[in-house]
């Protein structure tokens, strides 16, 4: 567990420098675009393990555990999550212009 920890936390300020270079004036320095470049990857992977092991999803692929999908369900329990997730992933895009990498590693693992 000590060697799991290390490398998650290696692995985490890792990210955290390259989005810190990346959001450098002359490099990508564009907040929205790169969280719907994230979101984007994220809803392409999760699709992809959908296709490949449906069974990590018991709530869209086992009948007796189904959610039913309607636009009120969408509308009312998903958007008001996705919007909030983007703004949070915006807003924290924006941070890396304006703060170090020390504290954003440490409120990274606070959050």
């Amino acid at each position: 567990t000590v060697a799991l920890g290390a490398v998650t936390i290696t692995l985490s300020v890792s990210l955290i420098s390259f989005n810190k270079v990346l959001m450098k004036p002359q490099h990508f320095p564009y907040a929205a675009p790169l969280a719907l470049m994230h979101m984007g990857f994220c809803s392409t992977l999760a699709a992809l393990l959908l296709g490949v092991a449906p069974s990590l999803f018991p709530s869209l692929t086992d009948p007796e555990r189904k959610v039913p999908i309607d636009a009120h369900f969408i509308t009312r329990g998903i958007a008001p999550i996705g919007v909030a997730f983007a703004a949070n992933l915006v807003c924290a895009n924006m941070a890396y212009k304006h703060l170090s990498v020390a504290f954003l590693q440490m409120m990274k693992e606070t959050n």
